[in-house]
């Protein structure tokens, strides 16, 4: 009776350990799944915004905005800031698709402190180009 609740209790624990390690990849697959792909961009210069979505992002400039534009078979995405201090900038920090969306990150970057400072105020903002996949956009 005694080696019967051994073997039990040693059964039960070996199950309860495999349930944990499954839980645990289930857990991080799930993290993995909802970070998405990565989705390959180009930063796109001023002069070749496309008119309509440049006349666009003239017209927001000076409040915050989030804007999208497809045109021939590509997605644009802008992002700007509004009013910041002079010498601001913006980075990605994340472009990635998942079977329903694709997830846009951006990060205001102010000027550094070697950086000479003018009083003059500017209106960053980033424009990137990717193929359209069709999808909604979330800006993060």
């Amino acid at each position: 009776m005694r080696n019967q609740r051994k073997t039990v209790f040693a059964v039960l624990i070996i199950v309860l350990l495999f349930t944990g390690c499954a839980k645990t990849d289930v857990i991080q697959t799930a993290k993995n799944l909802s970070k998405g792909e990565e989705i390959d961009y180009t930063v796109v210069a001023a002069e070749d915004i496309p008119p309509t979505l440049a006349s666009e992002i003239d017209a927001q400039a000076e409040q915050e905005f989030r804007l999208t534009y497809s045109d021939g078979g590509y997605l644009y995405l802008a992002r700007g800031y509004g009013k910041q201090p002079a010498g601001s900038s913006i980075r990605v920090t994340s472009l990635r698709k998942d079977k329903d969306d694709i997830y846009f990150a951006t990060t205001l970057l102010g000027s550094s402190d070697s950086q000479p400072q003018d009083e003059k105020a500017g209106f960053p903002y980033i424009v990137v180009k990717l193929a359209d996949y069709g999808q909604n956009v979330v800006f993060e």
